[in-house]
This record gives structure tokens, C-alpha cells and sequence, in this order.
């Protein structure tokens, strides 16, 4: 991302956090919040079942949270854990709004990203319904 992040900071906070801590649980109240990763792994997860779920991880440089900020769901669609001891920037839907627009290069990344992690969705629930499906017949 070309962008100085230092512009970015004043519109959120740096967190640190340790191994397996949930930034959100799935189901969890939308609190209006997205990260970026600036060091470490944090695992997004879908349940569909006790046998079945998407998981994905998110490393340094990408966007996690963000989906929901832009919908009207009221309860996170995933949840969102630290797999290891990891570093973020966290912005609320105020701030994101601020970023996006005063920073057309920020938004660009947003809507780049976004476009890619809900393809990636599209992709996995085409996947396990169709494994589902197979399991069923």
C-alpha cells in the first residue's frame, strides 16, 4: 500500500495483541471496527456445522473486520483471532469514513481488498455447499 500510514493513525489506534485472542467473536455485536496487520497472523473463521467451516488467514499489510462495516448485519458474520503474537491498526466506521474520504489511495486499497476477501467468500461457500451436497446424497 503506498500510502503514509502516519496520516492514517490519527483516525485509529496501534493494539498489540498476544496468541489466540479474539479481536471478535463470530455472532458478536457489529462494534464498527476493522484492522489492518502490521505484524503477525490473525485467523478469520466461519462455522457452518461441527464439520465444516471457511477459514482464512490474514498477515501483515491486509485488511480483516472490514466486511460487515459496510452491510447492514447487525452480529459479526466471523470471527477474528490472533494466531500468533500480533500488531494492528484499528479503525472505527467513523474514522474508516474519514480516511476514505480525505485519502483516495487508502479507499482504493479498502475496495481492492474487500473485492478480493468476498470472491474468496463466494469461492469457499460455492465449495462446501457443494461438499455438503456430495455428503448428503
Amino acid at each position: 500500500m503506498e500510502t503514509d500510514l502516519k496520516s492514517l493513525c490519527f483516525y485509529g489506534n496501534y493494539r498489540k495483541f498476544q496468541a489466540d485472542t479474539f479481536l471478535h467473536k463470530e455472532g458478536d455485536d457489529v462494534n464498527g471496527k476493522c484492522y489492518l496487520i502490521l505484524s503477525g497472523k490473525v485467523e478469520e473463521k466461519k462455522s457452518f456445522d461441527i464439520d465444516n467451516a471457511f477459514t482464512r488467514d490474514i498477515e501483515k499489510g491486509n485488511v480483516a473486520g472490514v466486511v460487515e462495516l459496510f452491510s447492514q448485519d447487525e452480529k459479526r458474520l466471523t470471527g477474528l483471532k490472533t494466531v500468533v503474537p500480533s500488531e494492528v491498526y484499528e479503525w472505527d466506521i467513523h474514522g474508516l469514513k474519514e480516511i476514505a474520504s480525505s485519502n483516495l489511495a487508502f479507499c482504493f486499497f479498502i475496495i481492492r481488498k474487500l473485492s478480493t476477501v468476498l470472491r474468496g467468500l463466494d469461492f469457499e461457500y460455492k465449495e462446501l455447499a457443494i461438499k455438503l451436497d456430495k455428503g448428503n446424497k
